[in-house]
């Protein structure tokens, strides 16, 4: 990813993509496949409503103020296009700075919301990356952005909910697990309940600090 389009430098979506190909054993129980050619629209999944709660465990070094660490989760699907995708802004959260504590960073993202339509996608997978800011000793800011870690597939074949699920995720660079842990709450629906999906827009860094303020 180009610092031009994104403000910032960034690695880790080839890996994770290669990843996500293969077949992975999600850690939840997950109901079998069936074809949406044979159910009523009434039962069709249009819509994946995703509650973003936290995540520990992010064993990265300290960075000390005025420099900090904060958090960006991404959602996902089956056949996207990766680096195309992330700069579509209502696919991720809002970054978040992580706290350090004891002798390792954790993140409360208060419940944050992403909702999207999913009409024939299989799966989502949540990405998360790692934003850097650091100042140097003329004060100039360089901001980076790194992919760490996602979770297993997760499954859009039928309208259901994941509460409360909290997941060792796969390192980016590796494949392995990490210590780090996200916790987030899933609910498959059909296009017409639950929250309205926001406007598609796309942007860089800086504007996944603006979009959906407050007025």
């Amino acid at each position: 990813m180009s610092l031009n389009s994104y403000g910032g430098t960034f690695i880790g979506f080839k890996a994770m993509t290669a990843a996500t190909k293969k077949p992975v054993t999600p850690t939840v129980h997950l109901p079998q496949k069936d074809s949406t050619a044979e159910r009523s629209p009434a039962s069709i999944p249009g819509k994946v409503i995703i509650d973003v709660i936290s995540a520990d465990n992010i064993m990265v070094p300290e960075l000390r103020a005025p420099n900090k660490l904060e958090l960006l989760v991404t959602a996902f699907f089956n056949d996207d296009d990766l680096e195309k995708e992330f700069a579509h802004l209502r696919r991720s959260t809002k970054p978040v700075e992580a706290k350090y504590i004891f002798n390792s960073y954790t993140c409360n993202f208060g419940n944050q919301q992403i909702v999207l339509p999913c009409l024939n996608r299989k799966h989502v997978v949540l990405y998360v990356s790692l934003i850097t800011t650091t100042l140097d000793a003329n004060k100039n800011r360089a901001i980076s952005l790194k992919g760490h870690g996602y979770t297993s597939p997760i499954p859009l074949d039928k309208c259901q909910t994941f509460m409360n699920q909290k997941q060792q995720l796969n390192r980016v660079e590796g494949g392995e697990k990490l210590q780090m842990r996200l916790a987030y709450s899933i609910r498959v629906t059909t296009e017409d309940e639950g929250p309205d999906i926001p406007e598609d827009n796309t942007g860089g860094i800086t504007a996944f600090y603006d979009v959906n303020e407050p007025s």
